[in-house]
């Protein structure tokens, strides 16, 4: 008999959905460590590039299991062998990164594959539920095995096509969930075990972003003044985007409208790497390594994508709060566009953390207070 998490209201992570977030989060921080690093100080556009490749697939992989865990997990013997299992292949894969565009693509690729079996197998001999959560884990493991074909077609292609079909493994699995969305929707996640994964994943990312910016001041053997400046406005920096985050997060779970998941999922994924870059540009501001073309165009892209992951479960989830939310983002990242232009990168920061506060304010000040969104919520006891 499946333990009704949902029907009792007390569905919690596990301890070993903590350890499976922070396995991830460690090879995600893999991933994300080709873009310490400057040469002439310059990152690469094929650090970039390797560094966008390799983050969707681990992070898919790991969206999907919190998806899994959310409705089918019942903290079995047989789950817990799947979660280690999936633990086990993405350290393996981390392994491959660094060369995934060349010859490491093949285990890389493989290493993927065998994750998202194991998954398409957790689904099929998932517990009995509902009718409709039935047929929804069935679902979920053939759109998972439709992706699987169309990614391992990569292995017999000219290098230039591999990630492609990669790819399109992964939106040919999206257009079969949205296939069957109906049976999700009818067999909606439990909102707050889903926020609260997403959350704890959030902290161990701002986690690894401190680490990053320690590592870089504890680096230097002499720091001036302006390295300070930085060190400091990265941590402001960090400690805002937590607030702000933290802050609003009740307010999804108790959102009527998060039913299926997939879009809070989504969101996410242009957050973490909206805080991972800019954790990164902090590291190098200290460091003094990086151009200020570069410099520019990466704090305006993890500014963006961090604005927009932010602001998109809010905006599906709250229709009076989508117009603040525009305003809201057009007036940070115009803050943080106009830092660019500042002599330094120091004072850039700076700017962007003034951005971030003024990000805070509006939310906590004008949107949230000023907006009712009682229409669209659920009950506190009900979330």
């Amino acid at each position: 008999m499946r333990k009704t998490f949902q029907a009792l209201n007390i569905r919690h992570a596990t301890w070993l959905e903590l350890f499976f977030d922070l396995v991830f989060v460690a090879v995600v921080g893999v991933a994300a460590h080709g873009l310490a690093h400057t040469e002439h100080g310059d990152i690469s556009r094929e650090q970039l590039v390797r560094f966008f490749l390799v983050i969707v697939p681990l992070w898919w992989v790991w969206a999907g299991h919190t998806l899994f865990a959310n409705r089918y997990d019942t903290d079995s013997a047989l789950q817990r062998i799947y979660a280690i299992a999936v633990m086990a292949l993405v350290l393996a894969m981390s392994l491959f990164i660094e060369d995934a565009q060349n010859s490491g693509y093949r285990g890389f690729l493989l290493t993927y594959l065998g994750m998202q079996a194991l998954m398409a197998l957790a689904y099929f001999t998932a517990p009995a539920t509902t009718p409709d959560g039935d047929a929804l884990a069935r679902g979920m493991g053939i759109s998972i095995l439709a992706g699987m074909a169309v990614s391992a077609t990569s292995l017999l292609t000219a290098w230039e096509w591999k990630f492609i079909l990669l790819y399109a493994g992964i939106v040919t699995q999206l257009a079969a969930m949205g296939i069957i969305n109906g049976r999700a929707r009818a067999f909606p996640v439990h909102r707050r075990h889903l926020i609260e994964r997403t959350g704890l994943f959030a902290i161990i990312v701002l986690g690894e972003t401190v680490i990053r910016i320690v590592g870089s001041f504890s680096a230097r053997e002499h720091y001036d003044f302006f390295d300070v400046i930085a060190a400091a406005a990265g941590f402001l920096l960090i400690v805002q985007i937590w607030w702000i985050y933290f802050d609003a997060l009740h307010l999804l779970e108790r959102a009527s409208r998060i039913k299926a998941g997939l879009g809070v999922m989504l969101s996410q994924l242009a957050l973490y790497v909206g805080i991972i870059l800019l954790a990164n540009l902090t590291g190098h501001a200290i460091n003094g390594d990086l151009n200020r073309q570069t410099f520019t165009v990466l704090g305006v892209i993890g500014a963006v994508l961090f604005y927009i992951g932010k602001q998109i479960p809010y905006f599906l989830a709250f229709p009076p709060h989508r117009v603040p939310n525009i305003v809201n983002t057009l007036i940070c990242v115009g803050i943080t566009v106009a830092g660019t232009f500042l002599p330094r990168a120091e004072y850039s920061l700076l700017a962007m953390c003034f951005g971030m506060f003024v990000y805070v304010q509006l939310n906590l000040r004008w949107t949230i207070p000023k907006h009712n969104i009682d229409a669209y919520s659920v009950p506190e006891e009900a979330a």
